[in-house]
């Protein structure tokens, strides 16, 4: 008797063990192939979460804006302060005004553009805290949802009928989840990137009417010294 209750239980094991690795190379055979056949609610839900991480990639190009705005503010600042280091001791009074002219001028376009840059980077920082928080949270759902969308199908293709209710709850439950959640995620990208593109193009616009100010004051009054 205890060799026949061994012999069952090495078999129930063996059974155990085929059934994980065959969900999992299911698994990973559509992983692979990205081939995650979702009902068309959850298929309609996947599509915007993969256009929500494709918008949130721009991101990266308003992070080179802010990089390059601000080792622009530095060399702008450097040269600004430079020229009116140097005013004091140019060959004559009229280039001296000449370079602190220039000097100034550039100095103060350098703290606009300072402005600017900052506001770059806190669009940049927004939408980072967005893609570390609800976006890791949605693609985390979703591997999760494919998971048991996959072991559905496994049990599907060995028509074993006792795995396949637990496993269709499964898929419904993680599915649900997935949906909710891209729907709060698509809620939360839209009013964060209306709210962000108004302030970046209001920032660019303060920034270059004031600067083109400050170069057109700059060339009338260079216009006016005599050399």
């Amino acid at each position: 008797v205890s060799y026949e209750k061994m012999f069952k239980k090495i078999k129930s094991g063996a059974k155990s063990a085929g059934t994980a690795a065959g969900l999992q190379a299911s698994y990973q055979k559509a992983k692979s192939s990205k081939n995650f056949p979702h009902i068309e609610e959850v298929a309609q839900w996947v599509v915007v979460l993969n256009r929500v991480r494709e918008q949130l990639k721009l991101k990266d190009r308003i992070s080179d804006l802010s990089s390059r705005y601000g080792a622009l503010v530095k060399d702008e600042d450097k040269a600004g302060t430079e020229f009116v280091n140097q005013s004091a001791d140019a060959q004559n009074a009229g280039i001296g005004q000449l370079f602190k002219i220039f000097g100034d001028s550039h100095n103060e376009i350098a703290a606009l553009r300072r402005t600017l840059s900052e506001t770059i980077t806190a669009a940049k920082d927004a939408w980072k805290a967005l893609e570390s928080s609800e976006l890791k949270k949605c693609s985390s759902l979703e591997e999760k949802a494919n998971r048991t969308l996959s072991d559905k199908n496994y049990y599907v293709s060995k028509n074993d009928k006792n795995a396949l209710g637990p496993a269709e709850e499964a898929y419904a439950t993680a599915s649900t989840e997935l949906v909710d959640a891209v729907k709060i995620l698509d809620t939360q990208f839209t009013a964060l990137y209306t709210e962000w593109m108004v302030k970046l193009a209001k920032a660019e616009s303060t920034f270059l009417v004031a600067a083109a100010a400050i170069a057109s004051a700059a060339a009338d009054e260079a216009s006016a010294v005599s050399v």
